[in-house]
């Protein structure tokens, strides 16, 4: 058994690179000032692991792997800071933490990205207010997560390209933030995987969340509570299923959005907007032309001037449900419009 080689590091200096080849190795790191720079390179070994600390701001770290069963880890625990991970080949996981000068305290201005290629591996972020993080992940059965906390105008972006992926962001409070996930692409499929994002707790509000998947048997789910969100899902082939929910049965939305495209058959939508208080919502749904057994799903509870539009072009044997509750009383006029194009079709429509 090839013994493990542990190379600790603690600096406030500007700037440490370290370069190691071989298996089994550990990099441990760590500043206390601001304004540094860590780099760490593990090239053609296996069970590698790198570990980064840093405590003040204005501090980067960057840590490259190559091999299979590696790690990485980053911690970050003030603002302004950045980080990078880069890992090439099977089973490694990487995880970056910016939390701020306190947990999930202040505005950090903090950085993160990951960028995995190959098969099975873990990517995770997390992060506090007003902060960046992106996963980009090439291979089969990848698994990527953010979790951002009290955010105000963060971004989290994940893009996968492979079979059998998995990702969840999470922003927890604040507003004005957005989450994108992207499974597949004209060029790169993505069959069999699932996305999942949640804004939810506190002043959720002027937030938006996309979930684009290309190829069959996917599942999409987006579930936000809040004011002026926007919520929306594109599904590109057969067998896909997408879920949103837009308030609770006691909290209150506003203007909220939600749209739903689906191209291929046996498509599954289910959406609903609810809340004490609903005003002004809105639902899109379009099932593409000459798919068959799709299903629509629609309940929207509780408010006034709420719209819901949904089509069903030109295929067979499609399903259409959509419950409204009219009775708001402010004055402003809910609506219905349904398309059904094709034979064999059942369509369902309660206002009340």
């Amino acid at each position: 058994m090839m013994k493990i080689k542990i190379l600790t590091l603690a600096i406030s200096g500007l700037l440490l690179t370290t370069n190691l080849a071989l298996a089994d190795n550990a990099v441990v790191a760590s500043t206390t000032g601001s304004n540094n720079a860590i780099t760490a390179t593990q090239q053609g070994g296996d069970l590698n692991g790198i570990t980064i600390t840093q405590s003040s701001d204005l501090n980067t770290s960057t840590a490259n792997q190559n091999g299979v069963n590696n790690s990485a880890n980053i911690t970050q625990a003030s603002l302004s800071n950045s980080a990078t991970i880069d890992q090439t080949n099977n089973q490694n996981s990487a995880e970056i933490n910016q939390l701020g000068s306190g947990q999930f305290t202040g505005t950090t201005n903090n950085s993160a990205s990951i960028g995995q290629a190959g098969l099975n591996n873990r990517a995770t972020i997390n992060q506090a207010d007003n902060s960046l993080a992106t996963i980009i992940q090439a291979g089969n059965s990848n698994i990527a997560n953010i979790d951002q906390s009290l955010v105000t105008s963060s971004v989290a972006t994940v893009a996968q390209y492979g079979n059998a992926v998995n990702a969840t962001v999470q922003q927890v409070g604040g507003f004005q933030s957005n989450a994108d996930i992207t499974q597949g692409d004209s060029t790169h499929l993505a069959s069999n995987s699932v996305a999942s994002i949640k804004q939810f707790a506190g002043l959720v509000s002027g937030s938006s969340a996309t979930i684009a998947q290309n190829d069959v048997s996917n599942t999409a789910a987006i579930t936000q509570y809040g004011d002026n969100l926007t919520a929306s899902v594109t599904q590109g082939a057969a067998s896909n299923t997408a879920t949103v929910a837009q308030g609770t049965a006691t909290g209150n939305i506003a203007n909220a959005t939600a749209s739903v495209t689906q191209n291929g058959t046996n498509g599954t939508v289910a959406l609903s907007q609810s809340g004490t208080g609903t005003i002004g919502d809105s639902v899109t749904v379009s099932q593409g032309i000459g798919s068959n057994y799709d299903s629509v799903t629609i309940n929207q509870n509780g408010g006034d001037g709420d719209i819901v539009n949904v089509a069903q072009s030109g295929g067979n044997t499609n399903t259409a449900i959509i419950n409204q509750d009219v009775s708001g009383s402010n004055g402003h006029i809910d609506s219905v419009s349904l398309i059904q194009a094709g034979a064999g079709n059942m369509a369902t429509i309660t206002q009340n």
